[in-house]
C-alpha cells in the first residue's frame, strides 16, 4: 500500500476519525487506512459507533493497514511539509515520509480490528 496526500487533507481526516476515540475507555485505539483507486478511506470505532471518512488522493498502490491512532496522529501533526507519503512494506511497517521526514511505525494485524454491530455510523467525504 502506498499513497501521497496533503498534510491538510490527512489531518482533516484524522480529526474526524478521532471523534470515535473521545469517549473510549479502551487503552488502545486503532485507525484502519484503506487506499483504493484514487481514494483514501479511514475508519475508527469504539463500542458505540464508527466514523468513516474518505477523500481523493494519489494512490500509488492499493491496500489496507491498521495503525495505532495516537502514534500516527502525533507523527502527522509534527511533519512540517505539505505533501506526505505513507507506504506499508512487507515487514508490517508503515513508512511515513515527506521532504524532511522519514519515520517507520509498526502496523497491526488488520484481522484483529473489532467490528461495530450497530447503526451509529458517521460517514464524511471529500476533504
Amino acid at each position: 500500500m502506498k499513497f501521497t496526500i496533503s498534510k491538510k487533507s490527512l489531518l482533516s481526516m484524522l480529526n474526524m476519525v478521532s471523534e470515535a476515540m473521545i469517549d473510549s475507555s479502551e487503552q488502545s485505539q486503532e485507525i484502519v487506512i484503506v487506499a483504493g483507486k484514487d481514494k483514501l478511506y479511514m475508519m475508527c470505532s469504539n463500542k458505540n459507533f464508527k466514523v468513516t471518512v474518505q477523500t481523493v488522493c494519489n494512490v500509488i498502490e492499493v491496500g489496507t493497514m491498521l495503525v495505532d491512532a495516537k502514534t500516527f496522529i502525533k507523527i502527522i501533526r509534527k511533519i512540517n511539509d505539505d505533501k506526505i507519503t505513507v507506504e506499508e512494506d512487507a515487514d508490517n511497517y508503515a513508512n511515513i515520509s515527506s521532504k524532511n521526514t522519514n519515520i517507520n511505525i509498526l502496523t497491526m494485524d488488520i484481522t484483529k480490528y473489532p467490528t461495530v454491530n450497530n447503526e451509529n455510523e458517521m460517514f464524511c467525504s471529500n476533504f
